[in-house]
């Protein structure tokens, strides 16, 4: 083999391999790259946002808590067994001086130096005329708020994740219409330069083209910064990295849903949890208040203890000084002055109670009003939106015609740029009147949409 082919397969070889190291690079920068990816349809930012939800964490662990408290309420219902183990000294026994006839004064001691007790005690309680009975039926109901409670804040997590997902969107299409109005004044610029090919191009003409091309960064920089600002908020709720790049799959509803208001109040009344979660506020309450006017009744138990008792002068107490003891027995306890503290405690029971009832009855009116003016406000909305599209194209064909009149001259610099401001103008009013009709929806949603089909979702997501 020459000298000079064998540097030829080395060349070769070494080019083989530096190209196979590249290969591999390329592939794993390009398999990092689309790990660094999220994509994320609607329905599944507000499942990551859920799941991601501190409060929601904090709803699921009250809701195992008030299982505890429940647990805790039954169990005064139940025996309860104690056992006590007892070791006395006595370093000076209490002595007795007895007279015998016929003889002189005795002393006798009371009891040994050394006794021990051990006891086992059963406690049942019989009757307590409702105290344990409405303590668990309060319990029971405070496991049923806490769930009505998680209920809701998952929809207010829901709701937050929805708007700050149509806020996004806002802004992208907001950057969107910045970044093409800039590049019309950029090519209105560059008409002016064909315009004046063949000569130079007037002064004044020169420089209103340079600075309307200029007035428009500020609002491209702006449109930047509120779109990072937006994704940042729902980088935040969905629990995404600062570094990954988040990629939105689902767009602005175009496909407006009819809301009857009558009906849709109907589903709210029916589905709304902070609503159940306040009318079960005024059971519970209620529960506690028969609880504490019990108070006022006795309270019958039974007992049984078995003891085994001994004593001795020695500190060792042997089994043939054990005496096996046992009683079995009935208590009844009756209350009968304790300074009106159970009065005191009944009022307070029954001010909650009255105030839970207010809560409701303001919820309802509150929520009702609330549902009524997004229904009316999404109607209007409607309307608005259409009157929007249609002023885009009006003013798209405007701004165009006055773009080939400018070409032959006919049309002056300032003419062609009010066109563009005006085209400009209306695409963000139209931008903002439907993104206002799909708040209005997540809003409405939020008030009425319940499980399976009505669920929240699955109705904002379609």
């Amino acid at each position: 083999m020459s000298l000079a082919f064998a540097r030829k397969i080395r060349v070769v070889t070494v080019l083989f391999v530096t190209s196979l190291f590249l290969v591999s690079a390329l592939l794993g920068t390009s398999e990092s790259s689309e790990q660094n990816v999220l994509r994320l349809s609607l329905e599944e930012a507000i499942e990551l946002a859920i799941a991601e939800s501190e409060t929601v964490m904090q709803s699921g662990n009250d809701i195992t808590k008030s299982g505890y408290r429940r647990s805790e309420a039954i169990s005064a219902a139940l025996p309860h067994v104690n056992a006590d183990v007892g070791y006395n000294y006595y370093p000076k026994v209490q002595t007795v001086d007895m007279v015998m006839p016929g003889a002189g004064p005795i002393s006798v001691e009371l009891k040994d130096d050394f006794d021990m007790t051990t006891s086992v005690t059963l406690e049942q309680p019989i009757y307590t005329f409702g105290k344990i009975h409405n303590a668990i039926r309060a319990a029971t109901i405070a496991r049923e708020v806490s769930r009505f409670s998680k209920d809701a804040v998952e929809r207010e997590v829901s709701y937050e994740t929805a708007k700050a997902y149509i806020t996004v969107l806002l802004a992208q299409e907001a950057l969107k219409i910045a970044r093409e109005s800039y590049n019309n004044a950029e090519s209105t610029r560059a008409i002016l330069d064909e315009r004046f090919a063949m000569g130079r191009v007037p002064k004044s003409d020169g420089i209103k083209a340079q600075a309307d091309v200029a007035a428009r960064v500020p609002v491209l920089k702006e449109s930047e910064s509120d779109l990072d600002l937006a994704m940042r908020h729902l980088k935040r709720l969905v629990g995404a990295h600062e570094s990954q790049h988040v990629v939105l799959t689902d767009a602005l509803a175009r496909r407006f849903p009819r809301y009857d208001a009558d009906a849709a109040l109907a589903d709210m009344f029916e589905i709304e949890p902070r609503l159940k979660l306040l009318d079960r506020s005024i059971d519970f309450n209620a529960a506690i208040a028969k609880k504490e006017k019990a108070q006022y009744f006795p309270t019958i138990g039974a007992f049984a203890n078995y003891t085994l008792f001994g004593q001795s002068d020695n500190a060792w107490i042997g089994s043939e000084k054990l005496q096996n003891l046992g009683t079995i027995g009935l208590n009844i306890r009756v209350p009968i002055w304790n300074g009106n503290k159970t009065w005191a405690v009944y009022q307070q029971a029954l001010i909650d109670k009255a105030n839970a009832e207010l809560s409701l009855r303001r919820a309802n009116k509150d929520l009702e009003l609330e549902l009524r003016n997004a229904i009316s406000e999404y109607d209007s909305m409607l309307a608005t939106y259409k009157a929007n599209r249609e002023a885009v194209r009006l003013s798209r064909e405007s701004f165009q015609a006055q773009q080939d009149s400018f070409r032959s001259g006919g049309k002056t610099l300032t003419d062609l740029n009010d066109a563009e401001m005006q085209l400009t103008r209306n695409r963000l009013n139209e931008a903002v009147t439907l993104y206002k009709i799909n708040n209005s929806i997540a809003s409405i949603e939020r008030l009425i949409s319940g499980e399976g089909e009505k669920s929240w979702k699955n109705r904002v997501a379609q």
